[in-house]
């Protein structure tokens, strides 16, 4: 205990806890959302084989078209949550200081 408070430092192992829980399941559905994406993918080139495309290819060219764009919006997302943090912290008012102070 940092400051004399009974229970803070539970307080943030509960808190470290459920935000690596909810950082586990993001990871997870996001895993999933790419396994459904290749399941798809492999599903419509399994079908364009009939118009006679090769299936390793017409799979692999689907599996672009749908996870390429993802890939670049989660890619663009982290790096503008990047730099938003870094700005915030340049930009941080006196107020917020004392308190990581205290901490």
């Amino acid at each position: 205990m940092r400051d004399g408070r009974p229970g803070e430092e539970a307080a943030r192992r509960r808190i470290r806890a459920i935000l690596r829980k909810a950082s586990l399941y993001a990871w997870g559905f996001l895993a999933l959302g790419f396994a459904v994406a290749l399941g798809g993918a492999a599903l419509a080139a399994w079908v364009l084989t009939g118009a006679g495309l090769p299936f390793l290819e017409a799979w692999l060219t689907m599996s672009a078209i749908v996870l390429v764009p993802s890939l670049i919006g989660i890619v663009w997302r982290a790096l503008r949550d990047r730099s938003d943090r870094g700005s915030a912290s340049m930009t941080a008012d006196p107020t917020n200081r004392a308190a990581d102070e205290r901490n």
